[in-house]
């Protein structure tokens, strides 16, 4: 996700903590905020159908072999991003996961359910899934950078006992990103991170329990072979309130409209994608009724996959 102007930090006021309006695009779909005229219009019918199909699909895993390449998120750079998606798509089509019910894995859902239902409250807000390694911060587990002495934090976590230290790069504009966004949605973690490692950087991140209502861990992903780690949003209900932002795209391949595709960070001091992604988030997701459509209008993450099938479709013919 891209802003095309000179500077998307300076479009955000922290003064006041209201997004000024960028005149940019995306590196997708255009955008104007008075006429907004996505690139690809889709009709609402159409989109209506496909976001049922979505809402409807079961996230649990059988043994599967992967028998495609899977595109590494370090792939996810700027200037890189178009690639990136199109590539991802096609393998997920290609990978045509066959994914089946568990009784325990249902059960488990259950209790997750219930658990975010009370931490909730009734709460009208908007729900934010956030990942953590390079979408928010990056931990420099081996060691690149130590030499240097530059990281924002070192953090120390004991996993199957054994200790470790780690230096952590944080994103630029994070604490503006996060303060600004907390009171108008709760914000969750959702990483694919052990529970020990995401604790630590979470406890630094939000000392004070103000900001993360809850975290997910790699437990709750599902694990495709140790490869792909899918980030089950049919845990939480009313999937028109929920969006995800992560850095890979195959974490949120099974619902598609709910997520923001961001590039992914390993430490650059100078990069401004939370400052993009707030602006989008104030300007277009906080008060619209159904995140899932905003968001296929801008990213348009389905109706590039159909684009593929279909091509897929018409070379096959052609053999």
């Amino acid at each position: 996700m891209r802003y095309s102007c000179e500077s998307a930090k300076e479009d955000y006021d922290s003064d006041n903590s209201n997004p000024i309006k960028c005149k940019g695009i995306f590196e997708i779909n255009s955008i104007e905020e008075e006429n907004f005229s996505p690139k690809s219009q889709i009709k609402n019918d159409k989109l209506d159908n496909n976001l049922k199909e979505e809402s409807s699909i079961q996230l649990n895993l059988s043994n599967y072999n992967l028998l495609y390449p899977i595109v590494d998120s370090s792939f996810n750079y700027a200037g890189n991003y178009e690639n990136y998606v199109t590539n991802v798509l096609s393998s997920i089509i290609m990978l045509d996961l066959k994914i089946e019910q568990k009784e325990k894995e249902e059960s488990n859902k259950e209790t997750l359910r219930n658990k975010i239902k009370n931490i909730l409250n009734d709460s009208n807000k908007q729900i934010l899934l956030l990942d953590l390694d390079e979408t928010l911060i990056h931990a420099d587990f081996e060691g690149i950078f130590k030499n240097l002495n530059n990281y924002d934090t070192i953090i120390n976590f004991n996993d199957e006992n054994n200790n470790y230290s780690v230096g952590i790069f944080l994103r630029p504009g994070i604490y503006d990103f996060l303060n600004t966004l907390k009171d108008k949605f709760d914000i969750f973690i959702y990483t694919a991170s052990t529970k020990e490692y995401a604790n630590s950087v979470v406890k630094f991140l939000d000392p004070e329990n103000q900001i993360f209502k809850m975290t997910f861990y790699r437990k709750n992903c599902i694990n495709i072979n140790g490869q792909i780690y899918i980030k089950d949003l049919s845990i939480f209900d009313n999937l028109e309130k929920i969006v995800i932002v992560d850095n890979s795209l195959y974490s949120f391949m099974c619902h598609l409209s709910n997520g923001i595709l961001i590039n992914s960070f390993y430490g650059d001091k100078s990069d401004i994608e939370l400052y993009s992604v707030l602006n989008y988030l104030i300007s277009f997701v906080s008060n619209c009724d159904d995140i899932r459509k905003m968001n296929e209008q801008f990213f348009n993450f389905k109706g590039i996959m159909n684009e593929i099938k279909k091509n897929m479709e018409n070379n096959q013919k052609l053999k």
